[in-house]
């Protein structure tokens, strides 16, 4: 069966009878929303365990001694099949699919839409329609009341990428009704939203300077995450480009004073070193699973790492 995000986490409550949560699309914050709003609602329901797996092959398929349910993130297509699937639906364990978009993962997603005890949940970048019940529900819940033109101003003006849009919300959320205007929330919107991407564009610099630069601009746990995902986007660019042309051609509109910057960091990276790349994203979001969110250390451990493998 297949459920819409926004309705999701607009819902009060998430069905918890299924066994498969199968998350794909290619808008990751917005599928670690969801993941984590899955894992929420069965934690108001049962004791559980949370088992971070690379594929079925290293599933918890016992039932915890502490715990009523096991629930076991995975983020590989290794290994699923029906019939596999069938076998673990009666271990009493729940299961979550973190999958980015590829050719083989539409294939395998058709597997849970057939599938009764099954979610399939599609995470793509917020639509028009999709910010619009996103903002009514917080104006609900925080019982307030925007006028048409701040409505509207909001809706261009926020993030179609997930965390950053809640992110500007629960800034504004600190303001006083009577200071809910344009202007203010304005100010709010462009705080430091340039400042924590740049340092990307800082990459090829010594470690003390790149060190300097990530400790004047990450403040907190959110700083951090954004940071992250900011850096993720960029580096998805460098490993779906072909060659210098198609790269070039993709680079946003908003980074053309960081073009000829970002077009010498594309030119480090042959096919070797995309692979690195994308095992490092691999590595980094295991750790964030691990320890529940990115620390601080995640994200200065990764922007090193990312500099060392740039100009090895």
């Amino acid at each position: 069966m297949k459920a819409d995000p926004i309705s999701l986490i607009i819902s009060e409550s998430i069905n918890t009878d299924l066994i498969f949560y199968f998350i794909t699309g290619n808008e990751i914050t917005l599928i670690e929303k969801i993941k984590e709003k899955i894992v929420q609602e069965f934690s108001k329901k049962y004791s559980i365990k949370i088992n971070n797996v690379k594929d079925l092959k290293n599933t918890d398929d016992n039932m915890g001694l502490f715990s009523d349910k096991t629930i076991n993130i995975v983020n590989s297509l290794n290994l699923i099949e029906d019939s596999l699937l069938t076998k673990l639906s009666l271990t009493g364990n729940n299961f979550i699919f973190l999958i980015e978009n590829s050719a083989k993962s539409k294939k395998i997603k058709n597997i849970f839409v057939n599938r009764n005890d099954s979610f399939v949940i599609e995470c793509y970048e917020l639509s028009k329609d999709d910010k619009v019940k996103l903002l009514n529900n917080w104006a609900k819940l925080n019982k307030l009341k925007l006028d048409e033109t701040l409505f509207w101003f909001l809706i261009d003006k926020l993030s179609n990428k997930y965390i950053f849009f809640e992110r500007d919300l629960d800034k504004i959320q600190e303001l006083k009704e009577k200071e809910l205007n344009v202007n203010n929330v304005n100010l709010i919107i462009n705080q430091k939203k340039t400042g924590i991407s740049k340092i990307f564009f800082e990459i090829l610099n010594n470690n003390s300077e790149l060190i300097k630069s990530y400790n004047n601009k990450i403040e907190d746990i959110n700083d951090v995450s954004e940071f992250y995902y900011t850096i993720k986007q960029f580096c998805v660019l460098i490993i779906n480009s072909k060659n210098k042309e198609e790269f070039t051609r993709n680079i946003p509109l908003y980074l053309f004073r960081e073009k000829s910057v970002f077009v010498n960091i594309f030119s480090k990276f042959n096919e070797d070193k995309k692979r690195g790349l994308i095992n490092l994203l691999y590595k980094t979001e295991i750790r964030m699973r691990k320890s529940g969110n990115f620390s601080y250390l995640i994200g200065l451990r990764f922007l090193l790492s990312l500099r060392k493998l740039t100009i090895s």
